[in-house]
Formats: structure tokens, sequence, C-alpha cells
């Protein structure tokens, strides 16, 4: 005759483990809560870290996703994507602070900068792919937009620098 086996133990660390998982998460939600209420209290947008995920800045979070930066709202909407990390924290700060113009340049200027590296990744590859077809006609069409593309990436690049440089120096927590 055979006895059963009591699974109560392993049961009961099973639960314990899933009630600890739910209360951390549970905790996180309630903090980053707690300091969205205190960054619209006081008109000011603090940032949190979230982990290896991103930030919460004011209303707004900042994500990581696949190396682009993800701004949210706190429905969860996405808002814009940005190049850099420094981008977005800042498109976010001037945005809740009422510095809509500066905010709009941030994204714009980003959003340039992200669109002509994909267009220096496409014509190099174009250009390596006439190199290997020996098409003299095709490489100089893609070598010279090759070359616009990477003058236009410099301007829009300065840019960029010009809209975050203008943003860094402005006194948000006053």
């Amino acid at each position: 005759m055979k006895t059963e086996t009591s699974h109560t133990k392993k049961e009961s660390i099973r639960d314990a483990k899933h009630i600890v998982a739910e209360t951390a998460k549970f905790l996180a939600a309630w903090t980053e809560q707690q300091v969205r209420a205190i960054a619209v209290k006081d008109h000011t947008p603090y940032i949190w870290p979230l982990g290896q995920k991103g930030y919460a800045i004011g209303n707004r979070r900042v994500l990581n996703i696949n190396g682009y930066w993800q701004v949210e709202n706190t429905n969860r909407d996405r808002i814009g994507i940005f190049d850099e990390k420094i981008s977005a924290v800042f498109y976010c700060l001037c945005e809740q602070t009422g510095r809509n113009k500066l905010a709009d340049s941030i994204l714009l200027n980003d959003q340039v900068v992200t669109r002509l590296k994909n267009d220096l990744v496409h014509y190099e590859a174009s250009v390596e792919r006439a190199i290997k077809n020996k098409n003299s006609e095709k490489i100089a069409i893609w070598d010279s937009r090759l070359f616009d593309a990477n003058i236009q990436l410099k301007y829009a690049n300065d840019q960029l620098q010009k809209s975050l440089t203008s943003a860094k120096y402005i006194k948000y927590w006053e």
C-alpha cells in the first residue's frame, strides 16, 4: 500500500513566492503613482528611475524599447520615439514645464536625425551592392546620395544639439 505524498510544503512555498511577487508589483505601482501625484501637485516634473526599463518623468514614462526611447503618457499611449535618451528626457521636461516650442523642436530634430541615420544605413548598403555588381552608374548615384545624407545629418545633429543645450540650462525646479 502506497501512501500519498503531501504537497502542502511545496504549495505553501509557491503561494508565498506569488504573494511576494504581487506585493512587489503593487508597491512599485503605488510608488510611481505617489511620485506622479507629488509632481502634479508641485508642478514639478520629478525624475524617477524604473529599473532597467527607463524613467518616470512627471506624468510621462521614458522606456527603452530595442535601443530607442519611447515616451508614454499615464494611459500608456505612445507620444513619441526618440533615438537618444537625453532627447526623450528633455522633451518630457520641456513639455511638462510649458516650454512647448522647445519640446517640439527637440522632437522634430530627433526625428530628422533618426530618419537620416536610417537613410545612411540604406545608402551604404546600396553602395556596397553596386560595388559588388560592378555597376559604376549606380555607384555614383548612391555615393552622391550618401554624401548628401552625411551633410544633412551633420546639420540636423547641430540643430538637435542646439535645442538640447537650450534645454539643459533651463532651471526646471524653480
